[in-house]
């Protein structure tokens, strides 16, 4: 039995866990190995905001950045603004597991050369906008 368990819950409010899930956080568990009842419990270990799984973020060679970023930005519940918009176009095809903000970043890292470099700013009200420097 661990002695610093973020949440102890009987085994009847599991359902708090799903709710958690549902919410977007992830828990490790730990069952103390204790019979049902009063005494028993299982210990959420950590909890943890996590992205909803996303099946990839993807682009084609030839599609408009502006348009691509407005799509990921809609599914990941961003607000997209474009300020200004260099007709950027993706030259090779790209794909990402990782996080919203991280595919947004590595594919401003392969845009970073050109002429008008796209600037993309996040706001902490959900907001992201996508302008030139």
């Amino acid at each position: 039995m661990r002695n610093d368990p973020l949440l102890n819950i009987g085994r009847g409010s599991l359902a708090l866990v799903a709710g958690l899930a549902a919410l977007g956080f992830g828990a490790a568990l730990a069952d103390e190995g204790r019979p049902g009842g009063a005494a028993g419990g299982i210990t959420v270990e950590r909890l943890v905001p996590v992205e909803a799984p996303a099946a990839g973020w993807r682009a084609r060679s030839g599609d408009d950045l502006v348009a691509v970023l407005s799509a990921w930005g809609h599914r990941a519940g961003w607000t997209v603004v474009v300020e200004q918009n260099a007709n950027w176009k993706f030259t090779v095809p790209f794909a990402s597991g990782g996080g919203f903000r991280e595919a947004v970043d590595a594919v401003l890292a392969g845009f970073s050369s050109a002429g008008s470099p796209p600037v993309v700013i996040f706001y902490t009200n959900n907001v992201m906008t996508i302008g030139v420097r």
